[in-house]
């Protein structure tokens, strides 16, 4: 016969057990769902300084703001949006936006963000960060609906 208090630690033990497989379960759910899985990771400036590459140019973001791009080929529509030439290279500005991708009093107001400006004499256009908060590239932003949908940036490492 089994005693009262070893059935009750029986009964705990498939309890836990539930618990533990449905934890499981749930975690695996949110995995599936894209809860944990590509977004637009806020990045601080020191992410972001470097130099980046990608299909479409290259682009060296310095610490005063500052930034040089080499080769910027754009696709007919984001030249369109941005009045950007078909192939460019030269000096710029960079600066992080607000989340409601507007601009600050100065270059610095905002310490890190998630859309960057950018201004060249000769326009203007916007990236976004895009993967997650381990592995950050940047886009194009022409759509605010579909944030990144053409070729990502990468960070050249050093």
């Amino acid at each position: 016969m089994v005693s009262t208090a070893r059935r009750r630690r029986s009964d705990r033990a498939k309890a836990y057990e539930v618990i533990v497989a449905a934890t499981a379960l749930a975690a695996g759910l949110v995995g599936l769902s894209g809860c944990s899985s590509t977004s637009e990771p806020v990045i601080s400036a020191s992410q972001l300084v470097g130099t980046w590459k990608g299909p479409e140019g290259v682009f060296a973001f310095k610490r005063d703001h500052s930034l040089k791009v080499t080769s910027l080929r754009l696709d007919a529509d984001l030249r369109f949006l941005t009045q950007c030439p078909v192939v460019w290279s030269g000096s710029g500005t960079w600066e992080f936006l607000s989340a409601q991708g507007v601009s600050g009093m100065s270059l610095g107001q905002y310490r890190s963000g998630s859309m960057i400006g950018i201004t060249f004499p000769v326009c203007d256009l916007s990236l976004t960060t895009w993967g997650n908060t381990s592995h950050v590239s940047l886009c194009y932003e022409s759509d605010p609906d579909d944030p990144c949908s053409g070729p990502l940036l990468i960070k050249e490492l050093m």
